[in-house]
């Protein structure tokens, strides 16, 4: 993963995320109004994006090919209704 993709995922994971509020703020302060994909960092700025990525927690990645009713994600309530079939018209 290169610098910037690290730091892109640490802003994604922290992004509203109050378990990493502080070290997310502290990253965003760190970084210039715009990402260069060139950009060289800092290794306090690489180490901000780290702590954000470690306290965030893992992220998955789900294979969801061919599947029906699949619920990705946290806290999520699925309701399923088993209608009739509708009659043909008159």
């Amino acid at each position: 993963m290169s610098a910037v993709e690290m730091i892109l995922a640490a802003l994604r994971a922290g992004a509203g995320n109050p378990a990493v509020a502080e070290p997310y703020a502290v990253l965003r302060r760190r970084l210039p109004p715009v990402l260069d994909p060139g950009a060289e960092f800092d290794e306090e700025t690489l180490e901000a994006a780290r702590v954000v990525l470690r306290l965030a927690g893992p992220r998955y990645t789900v294979g969801i090919h061919g599947a029906e009713g699949v619920q990705v994600g946290d806290h999520n309530v699925q309701i399923l209704l088993t209608l009739p079939p509708l009659s043909p018209a008159a």
